[in-house]
């Protein structure tokens, strides 16, 4: 049998061999941890329903960055909260992907095993197998004969049998679609983070952010978003600081001019 059959991104494929090897080779990177007392807060610049987000600099260099203070909030989101936050993550995840950042996130803890059993979780009970077969056949992956008695046969399932009294009111055409395009073995027919934004199951949060941004923000306040965190935020005149951070700062965005600026917790590159 041949090897596996290479099989390339459709989009950002080659963004990593543009950039030398310091920025892609996260392996060799030392992260240098910084003091949290170094920061001062200046103003605030927004917020949402679970963090406010602050202008503030580094009292060690004068340093601008923007910091994001988590609040201790533990509550259910609605339905508009779910596609609000999922959205922003995936524009940060398009963003990242577009800057050669991708997610490898593979630990025990990932491992879709069952260690109790000794078995894959079976996810294919839900998918089905035909598809997963098909596409180990597709690019010639060999697979353990052990494993086609653990997967066994499995017909794919309806979305629609997992809805129930609790989770009715979130459920609506768009979002199984959404998640049916979500949830697919070939990553060639995934869709991609920028293709998901596009989905219908975003048409409200969209329409929403387009309304708030042609309008005029009371007070000349910046409305905060993971666009604003990767774009910068407009340069404006500088208060005297509040003083000292208050709560726990966990991330730092481009400065007002935007230029790339470190963590929050001090991180230094």
């Amino acid at each position: 049998m041949s090897g596996p059959v290479p099989s390339r991104a459709r989009v950002y494929t080659d963004v990593n061999t543009h950039r030398p090897r310091e920025y892609w080779d996260y392996e060799s990177h030392v992260v240098e941890w910084g003091n949290q007392d170094d920061y001062q807060l200046v103003r605030k610049l927004g917020r949402g329903k679970y963090s406010e987000v602050f202008e503030a600099i580094n009292i060690t260099n004068n340093e601008k960055v923007v910091v994001k203070i988590l609040k201790q909030l533990y509550q259910t989101l609605t339905d508009y909260d779910i596609r609000f936050y999922m959205y922003e993550i995936l524009k940060a995840l398009d963003y990242c992907h577009s800057m050669g950042i991708m997610h490898r996130d593979v630990k025990p803890h990932n491992v879709m095993i069952d260690h109790e059993h000794r078995k894959l979780v079976r996810i294919a009970k839900v998918l089905g197998t035909e598809d997963l077969y098909d596409y180990i056949d597709k690019y010639n992956i060999e697979l353990d004969p052990r494993f086609n008695d653990i997967l066994g046969r499995h017909s794919r399932k309806r979305w629609e049998r997992f809805v129930h009294s609790e989770n009715q009111h979130l459920v609506s055409p768009e979002a199984l679609d959404f998640l049916d395009k979500l949830l697919r073995y070939d990553h060639q027919s995934r869709l991609t983070a920028r293709e998901a934004m596009e989905h219908p199951y975003f048409y409200t949060v969209v329409k929403d952010q387009a309304r708030m941004s042609s309008s005029n923000m009371p007070g000349g306040s910046t409305p905060v978003s993971s666009a604003n965190m990767m774009s910068g935020i407009s340069s404006v005149p500088t208060p005297s600081p509040l003083g000292p951070l208050a709560g726990s700062p966990v991330i730092a965005a481009a400065n007002s001019l935007g230029m790339p600026v470190p963590a929050a917790a001090g991180a230094q590159q």
